[in-house]
């Protein structure tokens, strides 16, 4: 199911690996993620978009709160105007949320 937004892009709804994430049986010991599709009409196929924030988080308390943090975070950047195409691809986690960031505010002044 495809997610409208105000700028005539859509994107897939926000799922989180492991798919148990936010009860007490989840694992820590693996690696976390969110992803989604990101569907923008100027260009042929979806953006697959992954992220990853959550994973220095030791406990599983502070790791479900990052995470549910993280999925807050990247909706309200997406039903602001957010388009990951418009972001260059970057594999430093910490970079990539400050040059999104960076790359966001440039783009409404």
């Amino acid at each position: 199911m495809k997610i409208q937004l105000q700028n005539g892009c859509s994107h897939s709804k926000l799922s989180v690996n492991p798919s148990n994430w936010n009860t007490k049986k989840a694992k820590i010991v693996i690696n976390w993620f969110i992803n989604y599709r990101f569907y923008d009409s100027r260009f042929p196929k979806p953006k697959q978009i992954k992220i990853q924030g959550m994973n220095s988080f030791k406990s599983l308390t502070e790791r479900q709160k990052e995470t549910l943090r993280l999925i807050e975070e990247e909706c309200k950047a997406l039903q602001n105007g957010y388009n990951p195409f418009s972001v260059p691809n970057n594999s430093s986690l910490d970079s990539y949320t400050f040059k999104r960031g960076l790359n966001y505010c440039i783009s409404i002044i």
